[in-house]
């Protein structure tokens, strides 16, 4: 068991130096960044084939393979998509900045022209419009009612004050750009 969380701890450091080496120097491709993460596996890799027994080398280089093959089978614009969301992930005090909207909102369209025939997507969508919303459920006394009790509880305030300051900032995104449909 530890030796397996040895090698989780190594491949996520062989990540994390490339993710950093990527950083670091913008100028590099991600077709280079991902080839050196790699070579830094087929590295460990090596380092593993002399140190521990052949059944269980044998194990684990069949996985690495197996990564390498579902690697290739992914589409080149599904990982620039989710690359463009790395780069523009939100930091603290922004959660939700518009390049960072914009990157992952191209990243969902891009997974699901991928994975899902644009047939399916507009049968799914037609599905959900029909649906009955909650709203139309339930009367507007009811949810009005039931937050003059939860603004009592100390956690649910609490957790709704955080809450509202992500809307706040989703909303005021929404305003200031628009969306690639």
């Amino acid at each position: 068991m530890k030796f397996f969380t040895l090698l989780v701890v190594a491949l996520l450091a062989l990540n994390v130096s490339a993710t950093r080496y990527h950083h670091e120097h913008a100028e590099i491709s991600t077709e280079t960044a991902y080839g050196h993460f790699w070579a830094g596996v087929e590295g460990l890799m090596h380092a593993l084939e002399e140190v521990i027994p052949e059944p269980l080398y044998h194990f684990i280089h069949q996985i690495y393979e197996y990564m390498q093959t579902v690697y290739e089978m992914i589409p080149h614009e599904l990982t620039t998509a989710f690359n463009n969301v790395c780069k523009t992930w939100p930091s603290y005090k922004q959660f939700f900045t518009p390049e960072f909207v914009n990157a992952a909102d191209e990243f969902f369209h891009t997974m699901m022209s991928v994975f899902f025939p644009h047939e399916f997507y507009n049968f799914v969508e037609n599905i959900y419009n029909h649906l009955p919303k909650i709203t139309d459920l339930l009367s507007k006394e009811f949810l009005t009612t039931l937050s003059k009790h939860l603004e009592h509880i100390p956690v649910v305030r609490e957790s709704m004050k955080q809450w509202m300051l992500v809307v706040e900032q989703l909303m005021s995104d929404a305003h200031t750009h628009s969306y690639k449909h």
